[in-house]
Parts: structure tokens; C-alpha cells; sequence
């Protein structure tokens, strides 16, 4: 009751924020945004912050100081003990909120703000594209920014970037009117843009088919045909949907107008990323373990479990592409003298479980999965595919062996036959997720011949073992 009393008392919302509704500017300035803006989130995101009232004695937090603490979070950076003394909270209460709205705001926004592109709005991105920048069948503008994180332990120099401090990357694709169409965040600092891009939903959605570029067209004024594209920097690899400027000093006029052009597509990507951090100095400051800000494991999970996913094979799958994230593999192989790779979290990931809308898509997955373990010389073991519309609706699994492939009753079972497939046949674990059925292993204490060999590279994992004592993971075997 005097806690309570004191944040009416002294509390910021309750002092000040009544008052700064009377002014607009003031309120713009405090926020971030204009308050039908603000109204509109809080109707949005209002019921699912609503608490009930176990004690008759404790008034619960209203949905509106909820929304403010977490903008405030976001828009000054301040820590949650800083934010505790000027709402007269405690630091864990103020952390508690500030996950749950940022949770609230994904679930609800997200899907009307930031939904999967159609083929109509990226044709309508390209209109907005050759109106601004002069260049036709430009559908979105790619590139990468680094989010500061402190250093997470056991992370070697994995996060460690060539601007010379820690960072996750946030991978971005907006319109020719600075509107993000998709985000991606979470990969190591110390990654090539080009290994963060094959390593996206983005790009996985490409080769699942579920993101489809517009059909070929003509271009403006012309009877040649050609293909709607993304454009990004240098950085990024040239295929027929992702252009990049031509490299060099001694190009042709026409060399010279296409990188002109095509820089004035790609800037406005830099202009998103500049005005987001500008806007919420949440950005300027490293992030902490604890701080769920845009992680991918918030951004792509959240939605999901909160519906309460009853299908059984696709919370298995969902558990399956969860264990990379909670268990980053630590993993690296130098392939020449000068280029080195470290397993990300995209790489395990695409080891343990591959998603496609259909299961006729599965080939061309899995001679992706071919090309890249010719590259990065690895062998391609016995892996698994789930095939529905999306990670809510798995409908078949498989587990493709040798060329073969078997289809299985659940994700669970599939997972079974893989697991038991390595050891009947005495496979070594794949190198992109061996952390991860090693653990698996140790939990069922199961012997291997290859336990010595591999368990020096695996140390953290007795770390990481009492955190998944509860995770809910069927009996395997």
C-alpha cells in the first residue's frame, strides 16, 4: 500500500503525463510520437496488458503507464533501475513490464505493420522506387546495420565487429518510402552481410517459395522483359532478384548511371536505420543478456507459442528451431588462408529442421543444403523437413538420407529415426549442430565412440544444462 500510494505520489505518469496530454509538442517530444499515435498503440495492444486484481488491497498498473514506462525505455535508453526511480517502481517490476508490452506490441503490430509482402506490394514498392530514384522493377532497398551488445560470455570474438565493438546484426528490407517490409536480427557481429542474408527468414522464405517476386515484366517505356530485384551494397552476393553496384574506378557512363541510380534506391534503407536511431536510444547503448529488444527468438516464436499451438508436430518443430537460439553453437573451420567460418545460429538451424510450403520444394532445399557443404566442407547427414503453410500448420515431415527421402509420422518420430540413424550407423554428428545432439545425448546418457573426441569442444554445455531441465521436450528415445 505505500509503495502503491508513493507512485501516485511521486510516479512520472502520474505527475507529469496527465499534463503533457494538454501539449502536443511536449507530448511528441517525451514519446516519440504524436498522441493519436499513441492512442491507436494503446487500443492495439490494451487488452492483452490488462491485469486482474488478485488483491483487493493492490490496484493493478494501468494498461497506459505499462505502454509509457516501456517507451520510455526505449525512446532514452535508461536502465530499468533508472526508469524504477522515476516511476517509483521497483527494477523488477519495471523489467517484468517492459518485456510483457514488448511482447504485447509484436503479437498485436506485427501483423498489420509488418506482414509477409505480397506480390502486390512489392509491385506497388516498385512504382514508389522508379517515382524517386528513376529505377525500374527495384522492389526494396537491403542492408545491414550492428546493434551494440555487451559481450555475451563463452562468445569468443563471434559478436566482436569490424567497427571494433560487440553486435548482433539487424538485417533490413524497406520500401522506397523508409517502411521496413521485413526484419531480421540476431546474427554475430563478426559476420560477412552476405552470410547474415543466406541466413535470414527473408531468404528462406525465397527458397520456400512462401515470398514470391513478381512475374518478369516490361520495363517503363520499353518492350524489354526483366525481373523485379532487391538492391544492397558490395557486400551482398548478385543473383537475379538481388542487385549490387558494379566494383571499380574505370567503369562506362553507363556503369556509372546504374550505380547512381541504384544508390539513390539503396539509401533509403540507410535513412531507416539512421532515423531508428535516432528516434530510440535504446539503440546507442550496448544491449544486455537480458534485454529481448528485437531478438529474433522474441520476434519469430512469440507469436506462435502465445496462440497456444496445439499441433503437435509443429511444437516439436518449434522446439527444434529454438535450440540454436538458447544454445549458439561455438563451432568454426578455417576453409582458406584468409577466409574462416564460424557456425551462426542460421547454420544450425537449417541442420536440425528445414521448413517448405510443399514437399516438392524439398530438392531444391536440399541441393542448397549440397552446395553449401561443398563449400564449407562439411558431409550432409540425415537432416529433416516439415512441409504446411507455415510453423502453425505442419501438415508432413521427412528425413532425407542420401537422396532418399522417408516420410515419418510427427516431427517427433523423424527426430527419433535421425537421432537414432547416427548412431546405428556410427555417424559423427552434423558439425553445424554437434553441440546440440551432444546435449541430447548427455541427457539421456547415451555412449558414443566419439565422445572424446567431440566433448573437449563442447565444455558450456554442462552450463547450459540446468536451464533446460524444464524445457519441454517429449522423451526422445
Amino acid at each position: 500500500m505505500v509503495r502503491q500510494h508513493k507512485r501516485k505520489v511521486i510516479g512520472e505518469y502520474h505527475r507529469l503525463f496527465p499534463s503533457l496530454r494538454e501539449h502536443p509538442k511536449s507530448f511528441e517530444n517525451y514519446t516519440r510520437m504524436t498522441i493519436p499515435t499513441f492512442d491507436y498503440i494503446l487500443s492495439r495492444v490494451k487488452n492483452r496488458l490488462q491485469k486482474k486484481r488478485i488483491n483487493f488491497h493492490k490496484e493493478p498498473i494501468r494498461e497506459e503507464e505499462q505502454l509509457i514506462i516501456t517507451i520510455r525505455f526505449l525512446a532514452t535508453g535508461l536502465s530499468y533501475a533508472d526508469l524504477g526511480h522515476s516511476f517509483a517502481m521497483a527494477k523488477s517490476k519495471v523489467c517484468v513490464l517492459v518485456g510483457e508490452v514488448l511482447q504485447a506490441l509484436w503479437i498485436t503490430l506485427q501483423p498489420i505493420h509488418l506482414p509477409m509482402p505480397t506480390s502486390d506490394t512489392l509491385i506497388d514498392a516498385a512504382q514508389d522506387f522508379y517515382l524517386l530514384s528513376d529505377l525500374p522493377q527495384c522492389v526494396g532497398a537491403l542492408d545491414v546495420c550492428h546493434v551494440r551488445v555487451r559481450k555475451p560470455p563463452h562468445s569468443g570474438s563471434r559478436y566482436y565487429n569490424f567497427k571494433r565493438y560487440y553486435s548482433m546484426t539487424l538485417q533490413g528490407l524497406v520500401d522506397a518510402h523508409r517502411r521496413f517490409l521485413s526484419v531480421d536480427i540476431g546474427g554475430y557481429g563478426s559476420q560477412h552481410d552476405s552470410i547474415t542474408f543466406h541466413s535470414s527468414h527473408l531468404y528462406r522464405r525465397f527458397l520456400s517459395g512462401s515470398l514470391k517476386f513478381p512475374e518478369d515484366d516490361q520495363l517503363y517505356d520499353s518492350e524489354i522483359v526483366a525481373p523485379y530485384f532487391i538492391v544492397g551494397d558490395g557486400a551482398y552476393p548478385l543473383s537475379r532478384h538481388l542487385l549490387k553496384p558494379y566494383l571499380g574506378r574505370n567503369l562506362s557512363e553507363e556503369k556509372k548511371l546504374f550505380n547512381l541510380r541504384l544508390s539513390r534506391a539503396r539509401i533509403t534503407v540507410e535513412r531507416s536505420f539512421g532515423a531508428l536511431h535516432a528516434k530510440w536510444k535504446i539503440f546507442r547503448k550496448p544491449l544486455g543478456k537480458s534485454d529481448k529488444i528485437g531478438r529474433d527468438l522474441l520476434s519469430q516464436y512469440t507469436g506462435i507459442q502465445d496462440e497456444m499451438v496445439q499441433n503437435e508436430i509443429s511444437i516439436v518443430a518449434l522446439q527444434l528451431l529454438m535450440l540454436p537460439h538458447l544454445i549458439p553453437s561455438t563451432n568454426s573451420r578455417k576453409l582458406s588462408k584468409t577466409e574462416t567460418w564460424k557456425v551462426s545460429v542460421g547454420d544450425s538451424k537449417q541442420i536440425i529442421i528445414q521448413f517448405a510450403i510443399d514437399s516438392t520444394l524439398i530438392p531444391d532445399l536440399l541441393g542448397k543444403r549440397k552446395e553449401f557443404a561443398e563449400k564449407h566442407k562439411v558431409s550432409v547427414q540425415p537432416s529433416i523437413f516439415v512441409v504446411g503453410e507455415d510453423l502453425k500448420n505442419i501438415k508432413e515431415s521427412y528425413i532425407i538420407f542420401d537422396s532418399i527421402s522417408y516420410k515419418i509420422p510427427s516431427t517427433l518420430e523423424a527426430f527419433k529415426v535421425c537421432f537414432k540413424l547416427f548412431h546405428v550407423l556410427l555417424l559423427k554428428y552434423p558439425f553445424e549442430s554437434e553441440h546440440l545432439y551432444i546435449l541430447i545425448q548427455k541427457l539421456l546418457k547415451i555412449k558414443t565412440q566419439w565422445d572424446d573426441k567431440i566433448f573437449p569442444c563442447t565444455e558450456h554445455l554442462h552450463t547450459v544444462q540446468k536451464k533446460l531441465e524444464d524445457f519441454p521436450f517429449p522423451d526422445l528415445l
